[in-house]
């Protein structure tokens, strides 16, 4: 079951994990956040800070420690 938001916004995530022999690693979430809201969330290996402005923009989006 999937809680809905209200005002939510829903937003792709996408990290890109790259060895040092250059492999890469692709992690991808589709969150719902509300409008003016902040939460974090685990994608993949990390747990990544979202933080949204208005209806449709990304102020913050970064990888913290767990």
């Amino acid at each position: 079951m999937q809680a809905t938001v209200p005002q939510a916004t829903e937003e792709l995530v996408t990290l890109v994990e790259t060895d040092a022999d250059g492999a890469e690693e692709v992690f991808e979430k589709t969150i719902q956040i509300g409008n003016n809201a902040a939460g974090t969330y685990v994608v993949g290996n990390y747990n990544v800070h979202v933080n949204t402005k208005g209806n449709d923009q990304v102020r913050d989006l970064y990888v913290v420690n767990p």
